[in-house]
């Protein structure tokens, strides 16, 4: 490093460029690492024990990034790396976030006296709850997180598992500095009965969540007491259900998202995730998002606003774009005075596939030019067909023809 023509904070910023943090509308794909930097294309661990390698300038600034996730599998992790700290107490200052993968319903000890005491810079926790009906924690573990100076937590939950729901609502509602919460929800219905509603009412404090500022949900929970999530979120990432995928359509389904939206006075991002119409109206479209929008207490507040189109083979573009002409969004978005341009994003197929300007022009004739810009964003390619038109052979020619 003493013949480098540049200077050593230039290198740091590279190396902090191999691994990348996820945006905050995607925490939640944390569940799914069962290893640090498996989750992706490719593996940034190699590059940067490479870095760390290269010479003992690099050395410092690659084992922070090496160290900022720390992921547990089972209880062995944990004891390893305990007796990794012990050896050497510096490791435990570079310690960002806990990924613990409770898959298996293992008991993982990650609330270890040594561990709580050590990692005294562990902002974030990661819980991916196991799919079995099984629970080996004692009932006051929750106390034992808030150990950690938690600011973010991110959980995957099966919501028909009462323990596993009443624990992670602990969790959240006892901690008094968090900032950002990630859930998704998954398997079974959730357990409405008087018992679990009324428990999960008692475990919420009047403080809590009032420091929130992120929020991600990927299902909506009708069980929880009213404002679960408090009043000051400003960026929020939600999914919008499709009423019309049950019959007879349950209207109630997305109703305590709205509720909870009319209370974020001050929102300022807004990520929504549609749900694919398949072979029908988008009701996602027509019914759940303008409810969403409609809902918000102060639209000028709002300066961001993203819809992530969830089509797949199933998916029609007409079908999509004429969803977007029946939900009258044009209407309801010259409330958001604030806000500098919509921006819709989707999947295409990388050969033969429709562009961006394709987009942005059908859009615009459903109705949403005369309000703000609109933008368009092709989010990813694929080489198999993304909409149902792509497909080789199509049954639906007439129905193409509406479009083109």
């Amino acid at each position: 490093m003493q013949k480098s023509r540049l200077p050593l904070s230039v290198y740091e910023v590279v190396i902090d460029c191999v691994w990348e943090p996820l945006p905050w509308m995607d925490r939640h794909e944390l569940v799914h690492w069962t290893s640090t930097h498996d989750a992706r294309s490719t593996n940034p661990i190699h590059d940067l024990f490479a870095c760390a390698l290269t010479c003992t300038a690099w050395y410092p600034r690659a084992c922070q990034n090496i160290y900022h996730t720390v992921v547990f599998r089972c209880s062995l992790d944990v004891e390893l790396f305990v007796r990794s700290i012990r050896e050497n107490p510096s490791l435990a200052n570079l310690v960002r976030e806990l990924i613990v993968n409770l898959r298996r319903g293992e008991y993982i000890p990650f609330t270890h006296h040594t561990l709580s005491g050590a990692l005294r810079n562990v902002r974030a926790i990661v819980l991916k709850f196991p799919d079995l009906h099984i629970w080996g924690y004692p009932p006051n573990h929750h106390i034992l997180v808030t150990q950690y100076h938690l600011t973010e937590l991110v959980f995957e939950i099966d919501p028909s598992n009462k323990n596993l729901l009443c624990y992670a609502f602990r969790v959240v509602w006892s901690l008094h500095d968090l900032r950002s919460l990630s859930l998704s929800f998954y398997g079974g219905a959730p357990v409405s009965t008087p018992s679990i509603v009324n428990c999960l009412r008692s475990l919420r404090r009047s403080w809590s969540c009032e420091n929130l500022k992120v929020l991600s949900i990927k299902e909506v929970m009708n069980i929880l007491p009213s404002c679960p999530f408090g009043i000051a979120v400003e960026q929020l990432a939600v999914y919008a259900d499709d009423p019309l995928s049950t019959y007879p359509i349950d209207d109630t389904k997305p109703r305590a998202l709205v509720e909870q939206m009319s209370f974020l006075y001050s929102l300022q991002e807004l990520h929504i995730w549609t749900a694919s119409g398949g072979e029908r109206e988008w009701g996602s479209i027509t019914i759940t998002l303008p409810l969403l929008l409609r809902a918000l207490p102060s639209p000028d507040t709002l300066n961001s606003l993203h819809v992530v189109v969830n089509n797949d083979i199933t998916s029609y573009r007409v079908l999509f774009l004429q969803s977007v002409a029946k939900s009258h969004l044009g209407g309801i978005l010259q409330q958001f005075n604030n806000m500098p341009v919509l921006c819709f994003e989707l999947t295409e197929t990388d050969d033969g596939g429709r562009s961006t300007a394709w987009w942005e022009h059908q859009l615009r004739m459903s109705g949403i030019h005369h309000t703000i810009p609109m933008q368009a964003k092709i989010e990813s390619f694929k080489s198999t067909p993304a909409w149902r038109e792509d497909m080789p052979h199509r049954s639906n020619q007439n129905l193409l023809q509406t479009v083109h």
